[in-house]
């Protein structure tokens, strides 16, 4: 299965989000300040509006919250969870960063590994991107939620 990079690692600004188009999801993608890169959803569960790239990005207490530009409620950017309102959260994306180019997985068969968490294991040949290397990528790597 092939997964396009979507943008290249240093484009990304820190601590703010962009949009991209996963196959046919929106998802927000966010560079943190320590270099993780973390994806969610885009669209803001509450009023359906693609804006999750827009909200602030936050600590609450350990979690890295983005905060949605429209009602204010606050999504933890490591597992999807509404800190406002525990019932409703998004859906997280795996994530890869292969030679600079951010690596946003569609589609993962997950199960428990050995640890008791889950984590996928995949292979894709990412396209270049502007400004990244001439030839395309071969990825190996495991993904862990």
């Amino acid at each position: 299965m092939s997964w396009p990079g979507i943008a290249r690692f240093d484009s990304l600004p820190v601590d703010r989000g962009v949009a991209a188009l996963v196959g046919e999801h929106p998802v927000a993608v966010f560079r943190l300040h320590d270099g993780e890169v973390r994806a969610i959803d885009h669209i803001d569960p509450f009023t359906g509006m693609p804006v999750l790239a827009r909200g602030i990005v936050a600590s609450v207490g350990r979690r890295v919250v983005v905060t949605s530009p429209l009602h204010k409620q606050r999504f933890d950017l490591r597992t999807g969870a509404c800190l406002d309102d525990p019932a409703v959260r998004v859906r997280t994306w795996p994530v890869l960063v292969v030679d600079g180019n951010v690596i946003i997985v569609e589609d993962v068969t997950a199960g428990p590994d050995v640890n008791g968490t889950a984590s996928s294991t995949f292979s894709s040949t990412v396209a270049a991107t502007p400004g990244g290397p001439e030839s395309a990528v071969d990825a190996r790597a495991t993904a862990v939620a």
